[in-house]
């Protein structure tokens, strides 16, 4: 018996698509079937890059043996030198202790934020049509819990689920925009301190965005035309990119911190 697990036979069918759900599931990157071989080195065997390089940023061979297996010939050797070239380079790498060209979970979390607030941004500008305000809200509420994320528990005033759930509620709405983004700027204010990163928030960005958010909703609430709500909401959108843009600058430097 071969003994794979579904993460050895979504690599030898090439199934690209189920080694990405695999791996989000957790699956265990590091098994080891009857044969004495990891997903890694069976993705390398068949000359597979894609699936090389999603094994490796997931942390293949980080805890497994680093020694590349034989890669199958083909008539193109391109594919599979180019698969032992990226083995080996995360061989030298782990022995050094980082990640190096395959990208860190650092840089894919800055990357991640960075692309969030981008079309946060873009969409909220234009949020006084309806598409790119559903677009912006959208974006909004997954920054805002990417960066809840980043606060540790023993700090944090709430979760990231909180923080982004209870902004929909009725009127209790009110009370939470200031525990979701002025309690963020604080608490990541907090974080950046105790672990000395030389960099603060703006809790005045903060502050601007729970009033006019506020003010914003109770105008739309009794303005029959939806024009003034409108004319209000703009400035709300303006002060929530620039307390994105704070709070992201600020989880930025904290992740960048923590990857030294």
């Amino acid at each position: 018996m071969s003994n794979d697990s579904p993460l050895h036979i979504a690599v030898k069918n090439n199934n690209i698509d189920l080694v990405k759900m695999l791996l989000e599931s957790q699956c265990d990157v590091h098994a080891v079937n009857a044969e004495g071989q990891t997903p890694l080195q069976l993705a390398t065997q068949t000359g597979n890059t894609e699936m090389v390089a999603l094994l490796l940023q997931h942390g293949a061979g980080r805890q497994a043996s680093l020694t590349p297996p034989p890669i199958a010939s083909s008539p193109s050797s391109g594919g599979a030198a180019q698969t032992r070239g990226m083995y080996a380079h995360q061989r030298g790498i782990a022995s050094a202790g980082s990640v190096g060209a395959v990208p860190s979970q650092t840089q894919v979390t800055i990357k991640m934020l960075n692309t969030y607030f981008t079309w946060f941004w873009i969409c909220a500008l234009t949020s006084f049509l309806i598409i790119p305000a559903i677009v912006a809200t959208v974006y909004g509420c997954l920054l805002l819990y990417q960066l809840w994320k980043l606060i540790p528990k023993d700090i944090a005033r709430t979760t990231p689920g909180k923080a982004v759930g209870f902004q929909f509620i009725p009127f209790f709405n009110f009370y939470w925009f200031y525990v979701a983004y002025l309690g963020l700027s604080k608490d990541m204010n907090e974080t950046l301190r105790q672990r000395g990163v030389q960099m603060q928030t703006s809790e005045d960005w903060a502050q601007a965005t729970c009033v006019l958010s506020i003010v914003s909703v109770v105008v739309s609430l009794f303005d029959p035309t939806v024009i003034i709500g409108i004319l209000v909401g703009i400035p709300a959108a303006i002060a929530s990119i620039f307390f994105f843009k704070s709070v992201k600058n600020g989880a930025i430097a904290l992740l960048e911190q923590n990857d030294q």
